[in-house]
């Protein structure tokens, strides 16, 4: 026989639960409209976007680096 505590939390489960089919989910809320983005907005994100790039290839050597354009120009030579 089931204890009442367990006959509670069965109830309960069986209930309604948290999302039915009742709600709507999820919901069409309006939203404002976006402003367009600047010059210098775009200008600036261009910028971090290069300097994020030039950091991660700093990590590479120069060499190494000649050595990657050799391998690109016999694949394309």
């Amino acid at each position: 026989m089931a204890s009442p505590a367990a006959k509670r939390a069965q109830s309960r489960y069986n209930g309604r639960m948290f999302l039915d089919d009742s709600t709507i989910w999820p919901r069409k809320d309006d939203l404002p409209p976006r402003k367009p983005a600047f010059r210098h907005e775009k200008a600036l994100s261009r910028m971090l976007l290069v300097y994020a790039l030039a950091l991660m290839l700093l990590p590479i050597s120069l060499g190494s680096f000649v050595d990657i354009i050799r391998y690109v120009a016999g694949l394309f030579g």
